[in-house]
């Protein structure tokens, strides 16, 4: 019965061993793609040109870049090893895919134009009430050969994070994990909203907080989220929000399961106690 006990006990100093190394293995730095990023690298990545119709400029163009596998083995990365790769963009956008996804599509980071003249990389276009380019960095997809959600075109890329799903989504994930409805809604809140939009301060800053301190389900009927997702521009003039034509009004029905789930799970309810939140990250 000792020696049992025993063995108990160290098996325990193991899993606990094994899963910190394994997880300290796994962690990396994140890539800060400032001016200098390429310039200091660009002899020691191979450097592609890539045609593709991207949803920003929606025309078939050229583009410089680089294949993201390639940044990564030059790095020292092995995907394999990941849960989730997170592009944030310099309006606030933030997409987190996951990195078999990346490795099974092998996408571009394109860095210019290349249909423009040398010193000017990104060429500006109206984007609701705003004017926008692709630059930085603009993350592509060959659809040719793969079937890739909209928003995972993500342009404006000026860092790469690796983390675990649980680092990735944090309190967005919802606290019942065995209700099948509202993890479907999470699910089509991952690929299709938290890019704009967070769930208790995880996620994208494009778009409105969804939870706290007010959840939109406590202010906002299905049938106005329903509508608004399909036309934001009919409500609001110059909306940032393009129209969710590619989700079924059943997809968003059961986003809006989710957010009604996660409106008793909030990491703050008052305005101040929120604001002091956002301060710390």
């Amino acid at each position: 019965m000792i020696l049992s006990k025993i063995l108990i006990k160290y098996l325990y100093i193991f899993i606990f061993l094994f899963f910190t190394n394994h997880i300290l293995a796994n962690t990396r730095e994140p890539i800060l793609l400032d001016e200098s990023f390429f310039t200091e690298h660009n002899k020691k990545l191979k450097r592609d040109q890539f045609e593709a119709t991207s949803l920003l400029y929606k025309k078939k163009k050229t583009y410089d870049g680089y294949y993201l596998k390639d940044i990564f083995k030059f790095k020292n990365i092995d995907i394999l090893k990941l849960d989730v790769v997170t592009f944030d963009a310099k309006d606030g956008f933030k997409i987190s895919i996951p990195a078999s996804f990346i490795n099974e599509n092998d996408p571009l980071l394109s860095i210019r134009d290349a249909s423009l003249a040398i010193g000017k990389n990104w060429e500006e276009v109206q984007d609701g009430g705003r004017i926008i380019d692709g630059g930085p960095y603009y993350l592509m997809w060959d659809l040719k050969k793969y079937k890739v959600p909209e928003n995972y075109w993500a342009f404006g890329v000026v860092k790469i994070l690796f983390q675990s799903f649980k680092e990735t989504y944090g309190e967005s994930i919802p606290e019942n994990t065995s209700n099948k409805k509202i993890m479907q809604g999470f699910q089509i809140y991952q690929s299709s909203c938290s890019g704009c939009h967070s769930v208790n301060l995880v996620g994208g800053t494009l778009g409105l907080e969804m939870n706290v301190p007010k959840n939109f389900t406590e202010y906002l009927s299905k049938r106005f989220i329903i509508s608004y997702s399909k036309s934001p521009s009919s409500y609001r003039a110059n909306a940032k929000m393009p129209p969710q034509h590619f989700l079924s009004v059943n997809e968003i029905n059961l986003v809006i399961a989710y957010l009604e789930a996660m409106k008793y799970n909030k990491v703050c309810n008052t305005d101040d106690s929120c604001q002091k939140l956002v301060s710390k990250k």
